[in-house]
């Protein structure tokens, strides 16, 4: 029988009888062993409950954290499907968009190959460019190039027949393509390269193999023909080749182009210096020198032999314009009727360096472009998605002019002084006369340019300065005029700028500049005729 004292214990009723039987004796008949054994017999019952109470609450705990595993575990086999489902999802979408690309490309490519071959008698362009005889022969993503009566032209989007545009596919900006690798078509931006323009004998041709020693000893051969050009403006490389009557230096030319001196030095440090004739191309980046001195070495040129892709290459030249000679090997990848396209490593300053056989030493053409990588999803894991590299060939489709170094190198300067006079007549067709003067701060065309910008780098027309003396005058209130004389006055000044003017586009004629350079001038020519057009309607409206 248990009964609970005062304090909440519970004890035994034969300990309270022995303790009641203990009180009615004298206490120190009790024993101080029997004192101690009791005080431990209740100090365990006094544990006994709590420690019962903290197992209860663990037990209770482990079957909660039980009961929320088997909620997580439906969770996580949902979650295992769900990823599986999107990656499938992501893997068809990837399929049909290769898919998409493929047919797209198939397309494109069934649409340039019928087209190419087509003849026309006459065939009229935008701009009222008419060639003669024209046939297709290559179609590329922004070029088709075409021959012609008069030799070969590689036509823009802007330039092609509009219908062309649509029919072949071309990238005006709006309108992007691309070209699987393997489909022969040109994805070439300027100059289309493709085999479909290599002719079938030398599509079957096998690249010839190289001997490793015989590729090292012609590269030191050729890096004798080489020379580093330098100019006032940049520099560039240059070479030595002959074609069998003449030794010529040959280089790009726009590594000429803009200077107004040049230096040409061999790998010995000797510098070159008497030329003769002067030639520019008249269908490619290529200009030449006679020379009237001896030369260490003069390469051959790859001559009418068909060029085959995958053939192994050397270029030689000063790459990124460090005054050395570098030896870049690699191979050509496509051959088109104008340029090679090749992976040889050439950057800037390889320019007008040469590219030639590395089982010969012949030279198959001139270093001349990069073309920057295409960043969009149509070439996106293409060979488009990489910097491109070209030469053009030296080979008898190339049309020379002769010409005189000064004159050619001065080009640019012509141009961009024709241009300067330009935006001279644009500001005085856009400016009103007042009173208080012109508002000279204000921006021409949407252009960075204010007017009084472009007057003062026209200071040297005495024209413009006594405009800006009277334009001063206004301002300052200094000069008092009715508005009959202030109207003559400034028509005075607007009637001999634009007859200077008109001189000066009588005497441009973008025909007698260089190929090079012509398109830089033709575009100038049409500036020009807008911006005379729109000052001579102001001028009428000063009258």
């Amino acid at each position: 029988m248990l009964l609970r004292s005062p304090t909440g214990l519970w004890i035994s009723g034969a300990l309270v009888f022995s303790l009641l039987a203990g009180c009615t004796k004298k206490a120190d008949r009790a024993s101080s062993s029997e004192i101690r054994e009791l005080r431990e017999e209740m100090a365990a019952m006094k544990a006994e409950k709590p420690k019962t109470d903290e197992n209860a609450a663990l037990k209770a705990e482990i079957q909660a954290l039980k009961a929320g595993t088997l909620q997580i575990e439906p969770l996580r086999l949902k979650l295992d499907a769900s990823e599986r489902e999107v990656e499938e999802l992501r893997q068809k979408l990837n399929d049909l968009k290769k898919e998409n690309a493929e047919l797209r490309a198939k397309t494109v490519s069934r649409a340039r190959l019928k087209g190419v071959g087509e003849s026309f008698p006459e065939l009229a362009c935008p701009g009222g460019r008419t060639y003669q005889n024209a046939v297709i022969r290559s179609i590329g993503d922004r070029a088709v190039t075409i021959h012609h009566d008069g030799g070969v032209a590689n036509l823009g989007p802007d330039t092609v027949p509009r219908e062309w545009v649509k029919r072949f596919y071309l990238d005006d900006g709006s309108n992007p393509v691309t070209i699987a690798a393997s489909l022969p078509v040109s994805p070439s931006p300027v100059a289309a390269l493709s085999s479909s323009a290599v002719p079938p004998a030398a599509s079957a041709a096998a690249p010839e193999a190289v001997d490793a020693s015989k590729a090292d000893e012609i590269s030191n051969r050729l890096t004798r023909a080489a020379v580093i050009i330098k100019g006032d403006k940049g520099v560039g490389t240059g070479f030595f080749a002959s074609d069998g009557e003449t030794v010529w230096l040959y280089t790009a030319a726009h590594v000429l182009s803009g200077n107004t001196t040049f230096e040409a030095t061999g790998v010995d440090g000797r510098v070159y210096k008497r030329f003769g004739m002067f030639q520019v191309a008249e269908n490619a980046d290529l200009a030449r020198f006679a020379m009237l001195e001896s030369v260490p070495v003069a390469a051959e040129l790859f001559g009418a032999r068909p060029c085959v892709a995958g053939s192994e290459v050397v270029a030689i030249g000063n790459s990124g314009g460090a005054g050395v000679f570098t030896v870049l090997r690699g191979k050509v990848k496509a051959v088109g009727p104008g340029e090679v396209e090749t992976d040889a490593s050439i950057i800037q300053g390889n320019s007008g360096g040469l590219l030639a056989s590395a089982a010969d030493g012949r030279v198959i053409g001139v270093v001349t472009r990069m073309v920057a990588a295409r960043q969009d999803v149509w070439s996106e894991n293409t060979p488009f998605s990489e910097v491109r590299r070209f030469a053009a060939r030296l080979d008898d489709n190339v049309r020379w002019r002769q010409m005189t170094p000064a004159t050619f190198m001065a080009e640019p300067r012509t141009i961009a002084e024709f241009n300067r006079v330009t935006r001279l007549l644009w500001a005085l067709a856009e400016l009103v006369p007042t009173k208080s003067g012109l508002r000279l701060t204000s921006q021409i065309r949407g252009s960075n340019f204010t007017a009084l910008a472009i007057f003062n780098e026209n200071r040297d027309s005495a024209a413009v300065v006594n405009l800006l003396k009277m334009n001063t005058s206004l301002m300052e209130n200094n000069l008092k005029v009715s508005d009959a004389d202030l109207v003559r006055r400034y028509f005075s000044f607007y009637n001999s700028i634009s007859a200077a003017a008109q001189s000066q586009t009588s005497n441009f004629d973008p025909e007698r500049i260089s190929s090079y350079n012509r398109d830089a001038a033709k575009l100038a020519l049409k500036w020009r005729k807008e911006a005379q057009a729109a000052l001579a309607q102001n001028m009428a409206s000063l009258r």
